[in-house]
């Protein structure tokens, strides 16, 4: 990593690729049925049921003509596999900041949760975790990838061709020969990151 660099955008890039890495060891390890919305957030919302617990009644947008029946929070605001790559590894985020969620609601019941910076800090991390926790927000994600990936590989097919040749020349002696040599070097320069996305999220 180029510890010096001053590129914002690359030293961040270079700080999500270290990430990955670093929970490559545990991206078996998923979580299936993972919260888009804090359990602790919805009991907020729910109503008693004597025997029965806490109940939210479920709408689903994509199938709003459907019978809607009451569930606990546990069964609500749940997507199946929202991210495949090391999930359990945002279950321990999730649940860190859940454990803090109760005492700044109850901060900003009594009227003084500006009064204290911890609970203006999970508040400000539970918005934060839910916009990107958001189904909007992995859409918008997938658009941005596939945009940026198809510019990429376009460029180093037109642009940056000559530099393409030229990194393969010196890296492994071969002189590209025709578009599908071409492509092949462009497939493999970009295939980890096509990876690393189709592992996280297909």
């Amino acid at each position: 990593m180029n510890e010096g660099s001053s590129n914002p955008w690359l030293v961040a890039a270079q700080q999500i690729d270290a990430r990955i890495e670093e929970l490559r060891p545990d991206a078996d390890r998923h979580v299936v049925g993972q919260h888009v919305i804090s359990k602790v957030l919805l009991k907020r919302f729910a109503t008693s049921f004597g025997s029965h617990g806490l109940k939210l009644v479920p709408f689903n947008l994509d199938h709003p003509d459907r019978l809607h029946k009451m569930a606990s929070p546990r069964e609500c605001g749940k997507v199946k596999y929202f991210a495949r790559f090391a999930s359990a590894s945002l279950e321990q985020v999730w649940g860190k900041l859940e454990t803090q969620i109760l005492d700044a609601a109850r901060a900003v019941e009594r009227g003084d949760v500006f009064q204290h910076e911890q609970h203006v800090q999970t508040l400000k991390d539970l918005i934060a975790l839910h916009l990107v926790r958001s189904l909007n927000y992995r859409n918008v994600h997938e658009r941005t990838f596939a945009k940026v990936y198809t510019e990429h590989r376009t460029a180093l097919l037109t642009d940056k061709s000559d530099l393409l040749r030229l990194a393969v020349l010196q890296r492994s002696g071969l002189h590209l020969s025709g578009p599908q040599g071409l492509a092949a070097a462009a497939d493999q320069i970009l295939s980890p990151h096509l990876e690393n996305f189709e592992w996280a999220f297909t």
